[in-house]
């Protein structure tokens, strides 16, 4: 969920911030919410939220994050389908649709000026893209371009950022599900290795094997102690890498 930083008027002449939820059906809905008033006119504690726009499809799996520009009328959204949609709230339309990425992004936001939208992704790595329109508050987004700079400008410093490019796990590393770096590897009756809780989830919904999509007898899963710490060295020998970089 977040918050708009402008107002909209709507039918009744009141001034509504502009809302954006999601959720795990895929879909991304928008609000106005209220500030109730006193009978002097003066705001009090209650509010109230009213359907604020026509519901945001683009996304075909649950939503992880949305979040509103800080100077412009955008909206951005990530999901587990490895996309992320740039949005037009006041219209209810999709401006730009980027993916599916190679790694799913568990977060998402518009830098402080607008110019750039960043994804998160487990791992600690941050993705960036640059934002190009032409040059008009509400103006639709004509391109989404991978930033190539090694740095970005946040708060008066420099902060480094790694690119999913430069991620180089061994894929015996990464969970056929989600396809990052497992953190606590358990070993399933087909025989590979999943994050468990990636696996947990999906014999919550499934009766079958991920890689086979054959049906299990058992949904029993073991930790893979040998791989758990195979990837923390490797983890390990990548930090300290970097750190003498």
């Amino acid at each position: 969920m977040d918050m708009a930083a402008y107002r909209v008027s709507i039918s009744n002449g009141d001034a509504a911030f502009h809302v954006a939820t999601g959720g795990y059906d895929n879909t991304i809905k928008l609000w106005h919410l209220i500030a109730g008033k006193s009978a002097g006119g003066r705001s009090s504690s209650s509010a109230k939220f009213l359907p604020g726009g026509a519901p945001l499809l683009g996304h075909s799996a649950d939503i992880c994050s949305v979040r509103f520009a800080n100077q412009t009328k955008l909206l951005i959204s990530c999901s587990s389908d490895r996309t992320f949609i740039v949005w037009d709230p006041i219209r209810s339309c999709a401006l730009k649709r980027v993916g599916p990425l190679t790694k799913y992004a568990r977060s998402c936001c518009f830098s402080s000026d607008d110019q750039y939208v960043m994804a998160g992704f487990s791992g600690g790595l941050v993705g960036f893209w640059k934002i190009l329109t032409d040059g008009e508050e509400d103006s639709a987004v004509q391109s989404i371009t991978v930033g190539r700079d090694s740095t970005m400008m946040n708060a008066g410093r420099a902060v480094p950022f790694q690119f999913l490019d430069d991620t180089n796990a061994p894929e015996e590393f990464l969970c056929p599900i989600t396809q990052e770096i497992m953190r606590e590897p358990v070993v399933a009756e087909d025989g590979k290795s999943y994050e468990k809780a990636a696996i947990s989830l999906w014999f919550q919904k499934h009766d079958t094997s991920p890689h086979t999509n054959l049906p299990v007898r058992s949904k029993v899963v073991l930790l893979n102690l040998n791989l758990k710490a195979l990837i923390s060295k490797w983890s390990l020998l990548q930090e300290r890498t970097a750190s003498e970089a």
